[in-house]
């Protein structure tokens, strides 16, 4: 496994599908790799609990309507389906909307390797 050795910052445009970038992207500021843990956690939960973890019943109008309902929000896992705690707080740490909340690429590489070990998968 091979880690970055530091953040690497960009200025971009914005691309993407806008229910999945999160707020940095979305407000046009400079953003890291951890704007892509952000997505992959939006589609994680869609896939374990079956809608979007911050807009379900919400209106969204347009990419402003987006960062207002992002601004309030939290991410939490509901409780059923029944899914490990441990996978729960991880998606809770990649949907961090702000990116110093956010888990790194790293944080979650090195998580899964002690967590394999420690069993918490089997």
């Amino acid at each position: 496994m091979r880690l970055l050795s530091r953040p690497c910052w960009v200025y971009v445009y914005i691309t993407g599908t806008p229910q999945y970038l999160p707020i940095e992207i979305l407000m046009g500021d400079k953003y890291s790799s951890k704007c892509d843990v952000f997505s992959v956690g939006v589609m994680l939960y869609e896939m374990l609990y079956g809608s979007h973890p911050f807009y379900q019943d919400k209106k969204m109008s347009g990419i402003p309507g987006l960062i207002q309902i992002l601004k309030v929000s939290t991410a939490r896992c509901p409780d059923a389906p029944k899914i490990n705690p441990l996978i729960k707080i991880l998606l809770e740490r990649m949907l961090g909307i702000y990116e110093v909340n956010r888990v790194s690429w790293e944080e979650i590489f090195i998580d899964a390797y002690f967590l394999q070990k420690k069993s918490y998968y089997r």
